[in-house]
């Protein structure tokens, strides 16, 4: 550790640019498989170890049972093993991580951030912007899995950085932190922010609060209305611009404006002399501004937009809930918070517990359907369970048959689980078991799971006999075979004794 912090602190930061960083130990938690504590941060560890039990040990439970093991069945464990490793749960992020800067970027100044984002993140890397040999993309594939941009004074950001190559990086599940400040926002920054229903405030503008706030214009406020589901931060002190949003359901508010402050532009009031320090027209009001803003897209890459710059080592020793706030948001936009994920679905009937995800029901029986859900810890390190009320599932068709709330029934050490049981309702055809969660700020969790429901069987109706209804008729039906058959008895015994005894007198 002395080592690393020698070697940072001789290292001078205009040299960073172009070169890595270092390594953060996040590669530790993203890539577990790598290391022998593999399987003890996945809940789907346990699985896979009583699968290398059985095979290494053919039902016997003999210790020595793993020497007698074939080489074929050495290279099956060894193969199950490593893609158990592959597929365990994990937060799905590789951080690597590239820092746009320009040449007029003191990064001396962003030390703590690199810091913090060193022990988040796994490759960080600071390129300059002019640099032509960047771009997101090699060979078609992704180069970088997070672009954090920092406040540029450029007026463009070069051909590797427009609004359609942002567009193509985040629709391919790269995440993008961008930073900019009332001077400077570059326009692909800009029409990029626009797609997602962000409507950035125009250049010169200015978020000011005449209520309690400092500053020489009142533009140094000090927010308390935090996103509380991304960051832990109470105050955040920002000097910057705002930005009013669409009504697109995918966007998380990560600031809110204080109810009496406005944007405006104060270049324009600086040139105005006969009206200087009205602080000419309002571009928003009140609460309709937003400093900071989140975007997340349906395949759960995740955009924040920074209207100000307050990471700066001034503004981190000054106001701690300015580093607090931008340690969760870097944390989010990487995926490495509010990172939800199935562990398992299940569904049975309810009288055959243990026959689980069968392919046909019967209608007007009853099922259990059951998830259990898993939340990453990036403190603990771990996967913990997920704790929510607003869980649903739909049983559909073409339409919903069933909309119903998820109840919690137990926890794992990993998981929660939620389940519920319902009557199938009274039509055959292939049905849906849709679990589509959208919280606002965790990732999107949409599961389908199909399964055929048929009819009743004609030998699986109730015969008439169990049917009380149908006493009455059967009750008939059985009177007129006893009285048919007496009177075929009176018919030919009683009438025929009668003429032979009259033949004979």
């Amino acid at each position: 550790m002395a080592n690393n912090e020698r070697r940072k602190k001789n290292a001078p930061m205009g040299k960073r640019i172009g070169h890595v960083i270092r390594r953060g130990p996040f590669h530790q938690i993203i890539r577990p498989f790598r290391q022998n504590r593999n399987l003890q941060v996945s809940p789907f560890s346990r699985v896979w170890t009583r699968f290398e039990f059985h095979l290494s040990s053919g039902h016997d439970t003999n210790s020595t049972a793993l020497h007698n093991t074939s080489p074929t069945m050495l290279f099956v464990r060894t193969l199950v093993l490593a893609m158990a490793g592959l597929v365990a749960a994990k937060p799905p992020v590789e951080a690597r991580t590239a820092v746009i800067v320009d040449k007029n970027t003191d990064l001396a100044q962003y030390s703590q951030f690199f810091d913090d984002a060193e022990h988040l993140l796994d490759t960080v890397t600071v390129i300059d912007v002019k640099d032509k040999s960047f771009d997101l993309f090699t060979y078609g594939y992704q180069a970088y899995d997070m672009v954090i941009l920092f406040p540029p004074q450029v007026k463009s950001l070069g051909p590797a950085l427009t609004s359609r190559k942002l567009l193509e990086f985040f629709n391919k599940g790269g995440h993008i932190l961008s930073i900019t400040s009332p001077e400077h926002t570059p326009e692909s920054i800009r029409d990029f922010a626009q797609e997602m229903g962000i409507s950035m405030a125009p250049k010169f503008h200015k978020l000011v609060d005449h209520f309690g706030e400092t500053g020489p214009n009142h533009d140094s406020l000090t927010l308390d209305t935090v996103n509380s589901v991304i960051s832990s931060a109470e105050n955040v002190v920002y000097s910057g611009s705002a930005a009013y949003l669409s009504n697109n359901p995918q966007l998380v508010p990560l600031l809110t404006a204080p109810s009496t402050s406005y944007v405006y532009d104060y270049k324009e009031d600086e040139e105005d002399e006969e009206n200087a320090g009205t602080m000419g027209t309002p571009w928003i009001t009140g609460s309709q501004g937003f400093p900071a803003v989140g975007f997340q897209g349906k395949n759960n890459a995740r955009f924040a937009w920074v209207g100000g710059d307050i990471m700066t080592n001034e503004q981190y020793t000054a106001h701690p809930g300015n580093r607090q706030f931008m340690k969760d948001v870097v944390e989010w936009v990487s995926v490495a918070k509010n990172v939800i994920s199935p562990e398992y679905i299940r569904h049975n009937l309810a009288a055959t517990p243990d026959v689980l995800n069968e392919k046909i029901y019967k209608v007007n029986e009853d099922i259990t359907y059951s998830v259990a859900l898993t939340e990453w810890d990036n403190v603990k390190e771990d996967w913990v369970p997920f704790i929510a009320d607003d869980v649903q599932i739909e049983f559909t068709m073409l339409n919903p048959y069933y909309r119903l709330t998820l109840e919690q029934t137990g926890t794992t050490n990993f998981s929660a689980i939620y389940s519920t049981t319902f009557k199938i309702p009274d039509q055959h055809g292939v049905f849906t078991f849709n679990l589509d969660y959208k919280r606002p700020g965790y990732t999107f969790i949409e599961e389908k799971t199909r399964a055929t429901i048929r009819h009743t069987a004609n030998d699986e109706w109730p015969r008439s006999w169990e049917i009380t209804n149908s006493w009455v008729y059967l009750t008939s039906a059985v009177m007129v075979v006893i009285a048919w058959f007496l009177f075929v008895v009176f018919y030919l015994f009683v009438g025929k004794a009668d003429k032979e005894a009259v033949h004979k007198q």
